[in-house]
């Protein structure tokens, strides 16, 4: 019991100290991975059956590329050391049968919406859109940080419980929607959306044909009764009233790509981007950060990884409606923030790889 909690802290831990961004904690956060790793190590009761060749090929993949690129970013040495460490922690922690990784993200995740809501009943919206409540929650930290860490952590969640239980939670997808809508959004309101609409669509195999119309069309016809009223609050409450096309996002994706043969197959630096003169080195999107880091080879081993943990055995059906849904809001939000290689939050997709590899067996 003592060791469970332990390991779920572990994952709060981490959620929060991403959300803070400061280093200080992300050294605490590098201490806690190592008494972990010690514990399982050490524990006789453990039959370790690592995944070695999974194991040598990511580590082979980091460093090499990664200290390659060294040559002009000086940083990259700690995002090398954050994957590596992420990569071990999940991969050590995984091998132990008693962790229930399921109820660990189901934990995470509704602690976030108690914790979020209680702050946002705190904060108000008395002028909102104006102040923005998740502004005043996590110094250094954005609303749009806040919406995608919940939206991620939703992602998760939702795949493990499509896998052992081959269904979806709705209701945590819907406290998603909401939390993504105080966040004024665009892509997490999106985001939040499709994963909502994939969760019914999952949960209704057994559901009639014309069941399934009925609902469409009863849903179909609120909107449009009410179409006046939800275009001024998405107009006046949302970014998505100036437009789904984000123009920053675009120059950075842009400028970016504007690349030699050998910078596209071992990565570039960020020297005269609009990333490095406009936007302090963050490329606000995951794919160029990890091509950034490792080249074209990172960016396949990040793709075929993420479509990995959304298929499942002898169910084709279930695995097209996961990568449809589930995939399309997970992708959705890797190519507008910075969530994965080289930041803690690793620790997630990690663990997702890790606890498809156990199941697969």
């Amino acid at each position: 019991m003592i060791k469970s909690s332990f390991y779920n802290f572990y994952f709060t831990f981490t959620i929060f100290s991403y959300l803070f961004g400061i280093k200080p904690l992300y050294f605490l956060w590098a201490f806690y991975s190592f008494i972990i790793v010690l514990i399982e190590l050490t524990d006789n009761e453990n039959n370790f059956k690592f995944k070695f060749s999974f194991v040598k090929f990511s580590i082979f993949l980091f460093v090499p590329i990664a200290f390659l690129n060294l040559r002009y970013d000086s940083d990259i040495i700690l995002q090398i050391g954050i994957n590596i460490i992420s990569f071990i922690t999940m991969s050590v922690m995984s091998q132990n049968k008693k962790i229930n990784l399921l109820f660990i993200f189901r934990w995470n995740l509704y602690f976030a919406f108690i914790f979020l809501f209680a702050a946002l009943y705190y904060v108000g919206f008395s002028d909102f859109p104006y102040t923005l409540p998740f502004e005043n929650i996590f110094i250094g930290s954005s609303s749009n940080g806040v919406t995608t860490v919940v939206l991620i952590l939703n992602f998760a969640y939702q795949v493990l419980l499509l896998n052992r239980n081959k269904k979806t939670d709705n209701f945590a997808s819907l406290l998603t929607i909401l939390i993504s809508l105080a966040g004024y959004g665009r892509g997490a309101i999106i985001a939040s959306i499709v994963q909502f609409l994939g969760g019914l669509f999952i949960n209704t195999n057994k559901v009639g044909i014309y069941k399934k119309i009925s609902f469409f069309l009863f849903v179909l016809s609120m909107i449009i009764y009410n179409y006046e009223s939800i275009e001024e609050f998405v107009i006046s409450k949302t970014k998505i009233g100036g437009g789904i096309e984000d123009l920053e996002r675009q120059k950075i994706l842009n400028d970016y790509t504007n690349i030699s043969f050998i910078e596209a197959l071992f990565g570039r630096t960020y020297e005269d981007t609009v990333i490095d003169k406009y936007n302090n080195g963050n490329a606000h999107n995951s794919m160029i950060r990890i091509h950034h880091l490792y080249g074209i080879f990172g960016v396949i081993y990040f793709l075929y990884w993420s479509f990995r943990i959304l298929i499942y055995k002898n169910n084709r059906d279930k695995t097209f409606k996961a990568i449809l849904f589930l995939g399309s809001s997970f992708f959705l939000r890797i190519f507008t923030e910075i969530l994965f290689f080289g930041t803690i939050m690793d620790v997630i997709f990690f663990s997702l790889i890790n606890d498809k590899l156990k199941n697969d067996d």
